[in-house]
């Protein structure tokens, strides 16, 4: 007979450090991904808050009716649909909720100054969403934030972007 071939296998530990190289390589590609993703949604959020902020200083320019206070995009039916939740100002409602939560607004106050939403200076933009104003009397923002109203008129908040100006 012949000479005989051995195969010779690698042993246990190579081929664990070897599968954990491969499962680690994956994880950070993933990891990369993800945060891929996540700067996209983010500046895309951004460019529509920016987007929106412009739209509501335009607005708030092109007549009297702008400047003597808020700004509201709701038509009748949403405005019904709001009262019947318990709001009986819907527009002066969500805003003046606006101004109790400055915990919304994730940047300090600077110079001593504290954050707050302004309501005159906010605007709500559909059945869902409000552009609030904020400021602390030294630097100032504004925040896309999505709202949703309970029966007895309480409003949930959620701060969906946020940009100093």
């Amino acid at each position: 007979m012949g000479p005989r071939l051995s195969v010779r296998r690698p042993p246990l530990l190579t081929v664990a450090l070897v599968l954990a190289l491969l499962v680690t390589a994956l994880w950070w590609q993933l990891a990369e991904r993800r945060a891929r993703i996540e700067a996209a949604r983010a500046g895309a959020l951004v460019q529509r808050v920016e987007s929106l902020a412009d739209s509501l200083r335009l607005a708030r320019n092109q007549g009297p009716e702008a400047a003597s206070g808020t700004t509201s995009r709701l038509d009748d039916g949403d405005l019904r649909v709001l009262r019947d939740l318990g709001l009986s100002n819907p527009v002066h409602d969500l805003l003046a909720d606006l101004e109790k939560h400055p915990e919304l607004i994730p940047f300090k106050g600077v110079l001593g100054g504290t954050m707050f939403f302004s309501a005159s200076e906010s605007a709500v933009l559909s059945p869902n969403w409000v552009l609030g104003y904020f400021e602390d009397g030294h630097i100032g923002g504004h925040c896309l934030l999505e709202y949703r109203v309970q029966p007895g008129g309480h409003v949930f908040w959620k701060r969906l972007a946020a940009k100093l100006d």
